[in-house]
């Protein structure tokens, strides 16, 4: 078991080597990996946070291999420890999550793409709930993510991240437009007919911090929405009942 758990990681690592791509905009530069596939289909994939001391790491390639659409992994392996900038960016300048959003459209135009479905758990469920909300009739499957970043960043094991997003943590300006980020692209972008599929368990910290806000902003603007509701008491939990639900909604999707 141990063999084939460490052969499938060094297969991962070497695919990665081999396929993976820089794209450079706004001085940073994005590492992604694009597979193709002959569809209209485009999954965009968003990496979750790594445990402290582990470099990010691109999520859900396994989960995903046997779907025939199009997938536009995107790293984040921003921040000062490599861990990730929450896709938005370093000294509140938000390059690297208008270099996202560049990178979607290149990709989506050149394949020639008609649905989008924007995918993540945690940090990367938080990603695909920014991006997606933000493009025409997309689909969002996301996993227990956060909502209020300062909620999560403030924490002292998480402080040089939210600095490093944020750069002066005791300007209050700057932490309240981030911590309404997200909140505030669903405000505004509750016309663009996206679906949404939340998967949660009640009995994780996230969903008292993160999740309640968020589906009562979804009804508040009249998101169209179905969630997942789980029983596990651990947020890294989350890897081990999201996969299913990715692939039970691909499969109504598709």
């Amino acid at each position: 078991m141990k063999i084939n758990k460490y052969l499938e990681y060094f297969l991962t690592k070497l695919k990665v080597c081999i396929r993976e791509k820089v794209f450079k905009s706004n001085d940073y530069e994005i590492r992604y990996i694009l597979e193709k596939n002959e569809s209209n289909d485009l999954l965009i994939v968003f990496s979750s946070c790594t445990r402290i001391g582990v470099k990010a790491r691109y999520n859900y390639n396994r989960t995903l291999k046997n779907i025939k659409a199009n997938k536009l992994f995107i790293l984040d392996d921003f921040g000062y420890d490599k861990r990730g900038a929450f896709y938005l960016g370093k000294n509140f300048d938000f390059k690297i999550h208008d270099g996202v959003l560049e990178l979607i459209k290149n990709i989506s135009m050149e394949l020639n793409i008609d649905k989008k479905i924007y995918i993540g758990s945690s940090k990367g469920g938080y990603a695909a709930l920014l991006f997606g909300v933000q493009d025409n009739n997309s689909y969002i499957i996301t996993g227990a993510p956060q909502y209020y970043l300062d909620i999560w960043l403030k924490s002292e094991v998480n402080k040089k991240t939210f600095e490093y997003i944020v750069g002066d943590i005791k300007d209050s300006k700057k932490v309240e437009h981030v911590r309404f980020l997200l909140a505030n692209k669903i405000k505004q972008n509750y016309k663009n007919n996206n679906k949404i599929y939340l998967h949660y368990s009640k009995n994780e910290h996230t969903y008292d911090e993160h999740i309640i806000s968020l589906i009562n902003d979804l009804n508040k603007y009249n998101y169209s929405y179905s969630f997942d509701e789980r029983d596990y008491t651990n947020h890294s939990d989350v890897s081990k009942y999201f996969p299913e639900f990715i692939i039970g909604k691909l499969n109504e999707i598709l």
